[in-house]
């Protein structure tokens, strides 16, 4: 049961023009049934961000819960407040619309792709270009930070996911398990392994340091676009 004092804020992004909204979930309204009665959680709008002049396409909060850094397809990249809706920054390092962002763990940097073929890492406080990367052949639509925030590893439209410097942009590894262009990327919480979705429908599993494969999962029968691993670094779910 989701009570008003456990209330969690989650981000949506909606329609053009961008309609992002805060909202926290909370216990309201009950439905009987026999002897037992459920809570049926319901949202409310907390905050509403009109920042952007064209659709929404990625979101991610920042590390401390303060920020959220929006990207859209008006090639723009902002960092607003979550509990005023005020801009901290926009970034318009970008030449195209934007296609995935990302904020290191340690909230110094975000990373953001673009339809451009680039991915960006800029600093978060003050927008400042850090490094650009072109290693791959067609834009890179998913994103992830190792949890010591040295490293990103990007999933790529050429079916390709890559590994690279956060700072300098230098190519770490390249791997090529898929067959279909790559739709979601995550790091292990223990930085240890990565987990790839594809179109191909498959979810791989394999070394950080060194692209090995260590698994391949094939329960899907169509193209798997989110996945997230467990705290412990032991479970994935797609």
């Amino acid at each position: 049961m989701l009570s008003r004092s456990y209330a969690r804020l989650f981000a949506l992004a909606l329609g053009i023009p961008l309609l992002l909204a805060l909202l926290t979930a909370c216990g309201a309204g009950t439905t009987a049934s026999g002897s037992a009665t459920t809570t049926r959680p319901s949202s409310k709008i907390l905050l509403t961000y009109h920042g952007h002049t064209d659709r929404a396409t990625a979101v991610a909060w920042s590390p401390d819960g303060k920020y959220v850094v929006s990207g859209s397809l008006d090639k723009t990249v902002q960092v607003w407040s979550v509990s005023t809706g005020k801009t901290r920054l926009i970034y318009r390092g970008h030449t195209d619309g934007i296609l995935a962002v990302a904020w290191s763990p340690g909230g110094r940097y975000i990373a953001s792709s673009s339809l451009d073929n680039t991915i960006q890492v800029w600093d978060a406080s003050t927008g400042a270009h850090i490094t650009t990367y072109r290693g791959q052949r067609l834009p890179a639509q998913t994103l992830s930070w190792s949890p010591d925030s040295r490293s990103i590893v990007s999933g790529s439209l050429d079916h390709t996911v890559q590994v690279w410097e956060a700072t300098t942009g230098k190519p770490i590894l390249s791997y090529r398990g898929h067959s279909a262009p790559v739709n979601t990327v995550m790091w292990s919480p223990d930085g240890k392994r990565i987990a790839s979705g594809s179109v191909d429908t498959t979810v791989q599993v394999w070394d950080a340091a060194s692209g090995k494969t260590l698994l391949t999962f094939r329960g899907h029968t169509n193209q798997v676009t989110s996945l997230a691993w467990s705290p412990d670094s032991t479970s994935i779910v797609s």
